[in-house]
């Protein structure tokens, strides 16, 4: 969502993430990933890129969170 402030605006992302291990029922990983990026102008494509940015941001996040449940996983 891009939100509007006095004299900037920003995007905020959130997600929540939960990876689960059926064959031993039970949670790997829970939690929830927030990103705030700042817009480099108060505009649609301001909004635009930014949102961009928070996404790579957000998936590099993403990344950092789930690899220690799965790496062990993959060597099985």
């Amino acid at each position: 969502m891009q939100v509007f402030e006095s004299s900037e605006s920003h995007v905020e992302l959130a997600v929540r993430v939960c990876l689960l291990d059926k064959k031993q029922q039970r949670v790997l990983v829970s939690e929830v990933l927030e990103i705030t990026e700042p817009a480099t102008e108060r505009t649609p494509y301001g909004g635009v890129k930014a949102a961009n940015r928070a996404v790579d941001r957000l998936l590099q996040q993403l990344q950092q969170t789930l690899r220690p449940a799965v790496e062990p996983l993959c060597s099985d």
